[in-house]
């Protein structure tokens, strides 16, 4: 009888820790300050988290491309679409072992996706609900001044856009479209073909990330009109813009836009429209409408809804924005000062005023520079989403330049998109929450963030070039600055394109003080080809190569100057003595 009891008591043990290792396997509070609030962006209308932490093993029924695009693991979860609060956009609820979603599942699963993103292996008990203010959340990449993203950057891309819940791409591509009937078009250049075209979008259109077509169809045409077959087209000879007071040169416009819109499946078609140079042309303000109700008609015929930039009307010719004309299009509302909030409300209300649809294009200031400037990006970003927000207009479209060869890494936007939808979408404190949402969503350190934005420092946006490039005097208090930046992450663990940056500030510092070597150049000029030719094809990887063997032919030249100098003073000390010794001796 003894030994039945200690049978049943052991086992009556044992299974006490089994339960109890169960259920600490089932559920956990949170222990450390790392998982005591959640990390979604945009920042949601409705958080209610308990505390609880869930260990996570995977769904068995998550969609089946998200999964592989964003390495999801095959479990015991069950995801759940079912009828939450509608008042929300998209509405998530995690209970044990199960998560409901409702409303716009691409946000749902991403808002998901964030979650398993922050802390592997376990999602938290929590009811999210988003209720974002724009339909149309866009980010709009240049690829043609310099270099064409590989295939497989731009899913990577796509893949962030879509966790960031953004819901368009517009690809600018001035002459990289693989137009049929004009073959001459952006050879050499790296164009893209009909197959990586069709492949980008329909990867984007499985993540409900649309990939648009971007053109420019008046000025900035010198990458086609330059050719010199189609150079006839030019307005006198000026490349840059199409002589749009020509029949001739209006056919091919409409020519090139009418093959595209052929190919694209997408529901927008961006028509450009911006800087023209018409200064002179008789009657220019309405040829342009003339010509772009003619470009719009041609969109509209075929489904579909045309964008175009804003500034001819905001700027060039205000009194055309009365025209009807433009009732049947989006206006990108297009400016990248820093002017304040009062100056945005100024710009979109001017076409609100109107009743023509917008949305508002502020810029990443990543042109003409190898880094961004996250102290100007996000003082425009900040003005004119807020503003945009405030006036309940459509959408928004961040826009990324490649003037100058495009030197800046695609990598180095990211935290500038994140940024970007968290003030758009966010709850107003994103200056507070947005490097914690970084960390938890890329598992970088706070530190290795942290130098991503002193990098960003203006001072460097404005001197990093003309110092390293151009061996410019730059003021000392710059230079100081710079150093400090400098000194505050060189013991940071950067990874590869960061790492590259401070070498380059390193090497600019070492310049003004004559102190850097052609070896140092060569390193610099070796791991900048390895960063782009990790990101795009190879066309347009010399013309930034280039820049830095100047630096070395420059360098030669300033130590041939002094040479010559130092051989000159001592030409004339040998001189001077010679002239003393003779008149010493002659007395």
């Amino acid at each position: 009888m003894l030994r039945t009891f200690k049978f049943l008591l052991l086992v009556l043990v044992a299974q006490i820790i089994s339960f109890n290792s169960l259920t600490s396997f089932i559920f956990v509070r949170a222990s450390t300050e790392n998982y005591s609030y959640l990390k979604i962006v945009p920042e949601p209308k409705f958080l209610n988290f308990t505390g609880r932490w869930f260990q996570f093993d995977g769904f068995y029924n998550f969609p089946s491309f998200l999964r592989e695009a964003f390495n999801v693991s095959r479990g015991n979860w069950k995801l759940v679409n079912t009828t939450l609060p509608s008042s929300f956009t998209s509405y998530v609820r995690i209970k044990n072992g199960v998560v409901e979603v409702s409303g716009d599942l691409n946000v749902a699963y991403a808002t998901v996706l964030q979650l398993i993103k922050q802390r592997p292996g376990y999602l938290p008990e929590v009811e999210v609900g988003e209720a974002l203010n724009f339909k149309f959340r866009g980010f709009h990449l240049d690829v043609a001044r310099g270099g064409v993203p590989r295939v497989e950057t731009f899913k990577d891309l796509l893949n962030f856009l879509f966790l960031l819940k953004y819901n368009y791409l517009g690809i600018y591509l001035e002459d990289l479209f693989p137009w049929e009937n004009y073959p001459e078009i952006g050879s050499n250049r790296g164009k893209f073909t009909r197959e990586e075209l069709s492949e980008i979008v329909n990867y984007g259109k499985r993540l409900g990330v649309e990939v648009f077509p971007s053109l420019e169809l008046s000025g900035h045409m010198n990458n086609i009109l330059s050719i010199p077959s189609l150079s006839k087209y030019s307005l006198n000879g000026n490349t840059f813009q199409l002589d749009i007071s020509n029949k001739e040169a209006r056919n091919f416009g409409y020519s090139l836009l009418d093959e595209v819109v052929n190919f694209w499946p997408s529901s927008y078609i961006h028509i450009g429209g911006d800087e023209n140079q018409l200064d002179g042309v008789s009657d220019a303000q309405k040829l342009y409408e003339s010509y772009y109700k003619s470009l719009i008609d041609i969109v509209k015929s075929k489904g579909k809804t045309p964008i175009m930039w804003g500034d001819a009307l905001l700027w060039t010719w205000s009194d055309l924005a009365n025209s009807t004309t433009w009732k049947n299009v989006i206006i990108a509302n297009w400016d990248y000062g820093t002017a304040s909030k009062e100056h945005f409300i100024d710009n979109i209300r001017f076409f609100k005023d109107k009743n023509i649809t917008q949305i508002i294009s502020p810029g990443l200031w990543n042109w003409n520079a190898f880094y961004p400037s996250f102290d100007y990006a996000l003082i425009n970003l900040n003005s004119s989403l807020t503003v945009a927000r405030d006036e309940g207009i459509f959408g928004f479209l961040i826009t990324a330049w490649g003037d100058d060869g495009c030197e800046c890494l695609l990598s180095y936007l990211r935290p500038l998109l994140l940024i970007s939808m968290e003030i758009a979408e966010g709850k107003g404190n994103w200056e507070e929450t947005w490097l914690d949402k970084w960390v938890a969503l890329t598992g970088e350190s706070k530190e290795v963030a942290e130098a991503r934005v002193k990098l960003g420092s203006a001072i460097i946006f404005r001197n990093l070039k003309s110092l390293l490039f151009k061996g410019s005097t730059v003021d000392s208090g710059a230079i100081s600055f710079m150093e400090s930046i400098l000194d505050s992450i060189s013991k940071v663990e950067l990874p590869r394109d960061l790492s590259f940056i401070r070498a380059m500030l390193s090497a600019a510092i070492k310049r003004s003080e004559g102190k850097l070597t052609s070896d140092e150049v060569s390193d610099l000029e070796k791991a900048y080809s390895s960063l782009w030719l990790g990101e795009r094809k190879p066309e347009g990887l010399d013309y930034n190569l280039q820049k830095f063997q100047n630096i070395a032919e420059q360098m030669k030249s300033e130590k041939l100057r002094q040479t010559t100098i130092l051989l000159s003073v001592f030409l004339v000390v040998v001189v001077a003595l010679v002239i003393g010794i003779k008149l010493f001796y002659s007395r």
